[in-house]
């Protein structure tokens, strides 16, 4: 069979947000939301070949991609503010939606299988972070690191050859998660 080893996901995001902040005294605590466009995504291809004799001559190609086509969250924020800057800390809910592809053949001496799928869902996690912001007048320049966790995505990729290997399919679990870091003008 084949194993996939971690792969790195990267790509840009842009959206927009809404929030209510409140200072008392120095401390600043709110609530923010936000939606973003992204293109993050990521392809691992890989190659096995088997070990065992009764397989000699059997091998497997397989890519394995994933897209986060939008990312959303809401969230918690709170801070200390010193004259124009704050910082803060913020966490809470992580929505996303995924999209996962994957495409194997296995190769034997007198045959091959074609295992052929791509599958959108929408995940929820959590996602949790800091951040620094500086206010001139009403508005603000921030700076922003968020780590969001959506969970396992799976799919499951049937055969698109039925003579060979009918009804059979391989399963592909894949962990959802990743770094951001962005700035903003609110």
């Amino acid at each position: 069979g084949i194993n996939f080893p971690n792969y790195t996901t990267q790509g840009v995001l842009g959206g927009a947000q809404i929030g209510y902040t409140h200072q008392f005294g120095a401390v600043v605590a709110g609530l923010e939301a936000d939606w973003s466009a992204t293109d993050i995504k990521g392809t691992r291809y890989q190659f096995a070949s088997s070990s065992d004799p009764t397989y000699r001559g059997s091998s497997s190609y397989g890519l394995q991609s994933q897209t986060l086509d939008w990312l959303s969250t809401v969230r918690a924020r709170a801070g200390y503010a010193y004259q124009n800057f704050m910082f803060y800390g913020t966490g809470g809910l992580a929505i996303g939606r995924v999209t996962n592809g994957l495409d194997v053949d296995s190769v034997a001496p007198f045959f091959t299988v074609i295992y052929n799928t791509a599958a959108s869902e929408t995940k929820v996690g959590w996602t949790a972070g800091v951040g620094g912001v500086y206010g001139f007048g009403r508005w603000q320049i921030k700076l922003e690191y968020l780590y969001y966790d959506l969970g396992i995505s799976s799919i499951a990729a049937p055969t698109t050859t039925p003579s060979v290997a009918a009804g059979s399919t391989i399963t592909l679990d894949q962990h959802v998660n990743g770094h951001i870091v962005r700035s903003g003008i609110n």
